[in-house]
Formats: C-alpha cells, structure tokens, sequence
C-alpha cells in the first residue's frame, strides 16, 4: 500500500483538534488560525481521502462513521510523533545534575535501589541522592528548597510548596501474626486502646492525627513508646512487645512472608494522602522533572503489586510532570 504524501502532520492535528472540541471558532481559536483557513485545511483533507470525516451543523462540527475511524488512528499517528521526538531529545539533550529526593523509611526501602537502576541505565549524568525522614521534616526542607523532590505520605497541606496528590488511602494496625486472632478482620479504632502501640517520634502528622481522634472519642491509646529510629521501632514490634499503626506498605515484607498481620481500622478509618512535592523558591530543573517522572512510574508499579494501595489519583503519566 502507498501512502498519500498529500496528507501534511498540520491536517492531521487541525483535523484531531477540531473532532475534539467540536466547533471550528473554538479549534481556530485553540490552533491560533483564521477559521476559514482551518476549514479549508480539512476540506482539503477529506478531498484527498475521498470521504467526508466531519459533518458541518448550527451546533458545530460531529465525526461521520469515516472520520471516527480516521480521528482514532490520527490522533495515535500525532501522539507517536510527539513520544518519539521526546525519546530523541532526551538522547541528545543528556540531561544532567544533582537531585536531591526526600522519601520516608519504608518508601526508601521500596523505592530507591528501583529508581537508582533505572536512572542510571536510562540517564546516567543525573546524580541521585536520597534524604529519609516523615512529612513535616520533608515539608520543610521542600520548602526551603533544599530537597528538589519530596514523596511525603503524611501530609499536611504547605501553601508554600509545590504538591500532586498521588495516592488516598487508609491507615492500618499491624504486628506479630502469632499473637493476635482475626488478623484479616478490620478493627474499630476503639478497639486500639487495648494494644500496646510503638510510634517514631518523628510521625509528627500521624500521631497528631491520632491524639485528635482519641480525644474527640474520649480514648486514649496506649502509646507506650516513640522512638525516633525506624529500625527500633520494627524491633519492638518484631518481638511482640508493641503494635503500630501506618499504611499499608510499612508492613508489607512482613505480611508477604506471613509474620505481620495488617487490620483496616475503622469506625472511623483514618486516611491519609501521598503526594509529590517541589520548592517553589526555585525552579525545577530539568533533571529534577525526569527524575520525578520516572519516581511516578515506579508509584504506579508499585500499587499495581498492591504494596501501595488505596486509590491511585495521578493517572496522565505521559503529560508533562512539574513545570519548568
């Protein structure tokens, strides 16, 4: 089969424009060309097609059965372009620099040996190096701008940062599975009261949260320790001497080799947000972009192994993350 040379990229992309707004003022306005231009640029089009693809009405412009087989196959033909002229300036571009990239324990322990690979193959001039902490500390060094990229999945809204929420969830109770029945069985919050729970010190947000709902329910929890080391808190509760609360994937080893459980509390659930974070006291760049990117896909992959769950917010992975 030959392809018509008399189709031009610029029909294509009027012609696209033009099905998915629906009016030809709006599409020229969009375009920044004189409407007659635009409809004569797709008059063109369907000459050299020999079919109709729009049909012209009081209300604008609708796809004939030909034009929604057309509009499909255009609309990939421009968007193919467009990855492929984005694959070849990211080769020749050579991005470069030093990220700096805040994460919790647990998203650390998830995240970075798979970012790290992945960069180092894909972008090897990109110098990572990863900060660990909870998401008031990482609030405040994004804001400040000392960290180019923050995951922060206990957050509190900052108006003086950049943030996209990615990932709303709920809050579970974990430990030992040896020491505990119903371990599949959600657990009522009131019912917490009657653990011994171990929270790190720097949880600031969390345990916050948690003060707030026990006071407002006339409960208190048993919060027998709070340690600012996330290796002695898990050795707490790998001993059986305490409990904790957190989401999902700061108990996900243990729940894969059947030695934590992980009980949804409700009644009421407690949820949190997972966002991605950047200064607004300097602009991102170019290799901080990439970087957090890659960093969305690597979230996205892990809530398809359902280490990360609840609701996945973020979902035009191809689009432009941040703004330069």
């Amino acid at each position: 089969m030959v392809i018509n040379n008399n189709i031009k990229l610029q029909q294509l992309r009027h012609f696209v424009i033009s099905a998915e707004v629906g009016k030809f003022s709006n599409a020229a306005n969009i375009l920044g060309i004189a409407q007659p231009a635009l409809s004569q640029s797709i008059q063109k089009l369907e000459i050299v097609l020999n079919t109709k693809l729009l049909l012209r009405n009081q209300q604008g412009v609708t796809l004939t059965e030909s034009g929604k087989l057309f509009f499909t196959k255009a609309k990939k033909i421009l968007s193919d372009l467009l990855e492929a002229q984005e694959d070849i300036k990211s080769l020749t571009d050579k991005p470069s620099g030093n990220v700096k990239i805040f994460l919790s324990p647990k998203l650390l322990s998830l995240i970075s040996m798979k970012l790290y690979k992945h960069m180092n193959t894909k972008y090897p001039k990109i110098n990572l190096q990863f900060e660990e902490g909870f998401g008031l500390r990482g609030s405040n060094l994004i804001e400040n701008g000392e960290i180019d990229i923050g995951v922060l999945p206990d957050w509190k809204f900052n108006k003086n940062i950049n943030s996209q929420l990615i990932i709303s969830d709920n809050l579970y109770f974990y430990g030992k599975k040896d020491l505990i029945n119903n371990t599949n069985k959600p657990i009522k919050f009131s019912e917490l009261i009657n653990y011994p729970l171990i929270l790190t010190g720097a949880q600031v947000i969390l345990r916050q949260k948690l003060n707030n709902l026990s006071n407002k329910l006339n409960k208190r929890l048993q919060i027998i320790i709070g340690s600012d080391s996330q290796t002695y808190t898990e050795s707490f509760i790998n001993e059986g001497l305490a409990y904790s609360i957190g989401p999902a994937e700061a108990s996900y080893k243990e729940r894969k080799n059947n030695i934590f459980f992980a009980r949804e509390i409700i009644e009421p659930q407690i949820s949190r947000s997972v966002v991605i974070c950047w200064p607004k006291v300097k602009k991102i760049s170019k290799a901080a972009q990439i970087t957090a990117q890659n960093l969305l896909l690597i979230l996205k992959e892990l809530h398809t192994e359902d280490i990360l769950v609840g609701e996945f917010l973020y979902h035009d992975e191809k689009k432009r993350f941040m703004s330069m």
